[in-house]
């Protein structure tokens, strides 16, 4: 008897799981999908964030002293809900190395925009830093608007341009 001619254990019920789907396979393993609220993904290189020294080359944020991972999301934080969790609406994740190696900087990229990997030096103005990752503003409310910025679908209004 090979490894896979066994018995097989029935994947535990999807059906008090909403945010799984299981989807129609002739298989004995279904297949499954976790659904998630995220409308961007940013990638960050954890070689280069470790590679970087703060005490010489400096960090992100405010005070410089933070990794862009946390720099980014403390400062998307009060617009959107960001994370790694499947109920975050901006994901910033940490990856591994993405083949750039910049020396006294960090790789990171839009998971939708593959084609722009980004070197963001440290101390970069975190405006900028979004602008260059391509990631979604909400608008003020307009007098008259309730919307606050967002449609009924709560879909984002108007995305940057890029830098």
């Amino acid at each position: 008897m090979g490894a896979g001619d066994g018995p097989t254990q029935p994947l535990a019920s999807v059906t008090n799981r909403p945010h799984l789907k299981e989807m129609p396979d002739s298989s004995p393993t279904p297949d499954r999908i976790a659904r998630t609220r995220w409308r961007e993904v940013i990638l960050v290189c954890r070689k280069c964030q470790k590679k970087l020294d703060k005490k010489t080359d400096g960090g992100f944020g405010p005070d410089g002293d933070q990794t862009l991972r946390k720099a980014l999301k403390r400062y998307l934080k009060p617009e959107f809900r960001v994370g790694k969790g499947r109920k975050a609406e901006i994901a910033v994740l940490q990856t591994g190395c993405l083949d750039i190696c910049p020396k006294g900087a960090v790789a990171a990229v839009n998971a939708a925009r593959p084609e722009a990997v980004q070197i963001l030096a440290p101390g970069v103005d975190l405006l900028t830093l979004r602008r260059r990752l391509g990631l979604p503003v909400r608008r003020p409310p307009a007098e008259g608007d309730e919307a606050g910025g967002e449609r009924g679908d709560g879909a984002v209004d108007e995305t940057l341009a890029k830098a």
